[in-house]
Parts: structure tokens; C-alpha cells; sequence
């Protein structure tokens, strides 16, 4: 098996290559996807990111003006969690990723419904690769709400290395599918 740096980088040249109308076409069919789980319009509380570019773009599914939308902002080597108000501009933060004014409402982690964490690629048992500072990861592992790895179906692979301290996800939902690993989801 491949390393994890190794696999970063091969989806990072791969993500170079994809057209803004494919990732936006895509995003779309991940964003029905997600509307489709029968759980989806029972969550109050549900915490996105800001996609970079080649990420799926879950800004389409703030629509729904039912739900408290949080994204999360790198304060050292942790996320917090903010209240957006979609359509409010998210300026670039320390990694040029958009992120919340510090001054917003606060979110707790265990305030989540549905945590939707981008992921480099992801494997059929829920784990995920990000970028390798472990951000997701610490903050996820308090996280009592579902945890649902997003990325497009071309960076799903069979099986991913995992360390210890790599948080599985409850799912992994793509474009093309919806794979549960958790019983609940």
C-alpha cells in the first residue's frame, strides 16, 4: 500500500486537472445525495467546511434556511466551530482557506447533528485522508453527531492506511453513492 504522502500527492496533481464545471456538476449530485438521507431534514445543527478548489462545494446545500450552519476556524492546532449565515463572505484564514469572523456565535462540537468533512480520498470503511495536520481528526473525536466524509467518486479507493488517532467516518457519500459504515446512519 501506498503512504499517505504519497496518496496526498496524487490527489492533490488529480484535483489540479478538475474543470470548476466538473466539480460544480458533481457537487450538485453530492448535495442531492446528501438532501435524499431520509435523516437529512431532521438535523438542526450541521457543520460544513469551505471548499478548496476540487472539494465538493457545500455552500448548495445552505439553501435550507432551517438549519444552523457552523464552519470551522484553525485557532493553533485546533478547529472552532462558528454559526454562518450563508452567503456571508468567509475570508481567507491561515491555511487561504475561508473562515468565519472569530467574533460570530461559537459552536460546540458535541452541537452538531452532521459534521461534513471534506477528505483528499476516502475508503469503503470510512476512513478518510486529509492533509495530514490532524484537525479534523482532534476535533472529530469529540464529535456525538454524524460524521460523513464528502469527496468525489474518483477518490474512493478500496482501502486507505490508518493510524490509531484517524477518526473513521459514519458514511462516505459521493456523487455516485452513499456508503454507510455505521449501523445508525
Amino acid at each position: 500500500m501506498l503512504s499517505k504522502q504519497v496518496l496526498r500527492q496524487q490527489a492533490r496533481d488529480r484535483r489540479r486537472q478538475l474543470s470548476p464545471q466538473w466539480v460544480q456538476q458533481r457537487s450538485q449530485a453530492l448535495v442531492d445525495r446528501l438532501r435524499h438521507w431520509p435523516r437529512w431534514p431532521n438535523l438542526g445543527t450541521v457543520f460544513l467546511y469551505s471548499p478548496l478548489p476540487g472539494e465538493p462545494d457545500v455552500a448548495l446545500l445552505c439553501a435550507d434556511r432551517t438549519k444552523t450552519w457552523g464552519v470551522p476556524r484553525c485557532v493553533g492546532d485546533r478547529l472552532d466551530w462558528h454559526v454562518w449565515p450563508p452567503g456571508a463572505p468567509l475570508p481567507p484564514g491561515r491555511f487561504g482557506i475561508g473562515e468565519p469572523e472569530p467574533t460570530w456565535p461559537r459552536l460546540t462540537m458535541e452541537s452538531a447533528d452532521a459534521v461534513l468533512v471534506p477528505a483528499l480520498m476516502g475508503d469503503r470503511q470510512g476512513h478518510r485522508l486529509g492533509w495530514g495536520a490532524g484537525f479534523y481528526d482532534r476535533a472529530l473525536s469529540t464529535a456525538t453527531g454524524w460524521r460523513i466524509g464528502l469527496l468525489f467518486a474518483e477518490f474512493l479507493v478500496e482501502s486507505l492506511p490508518a493510524d490509531p488517532w484517524d477518526v473513521p467516518m459514519d458514511a462516505i457519500v459521493t456523487e455516485a453513492a452513499w456508503l454507510p459504515i455505521s449501523a445508525n446512519v
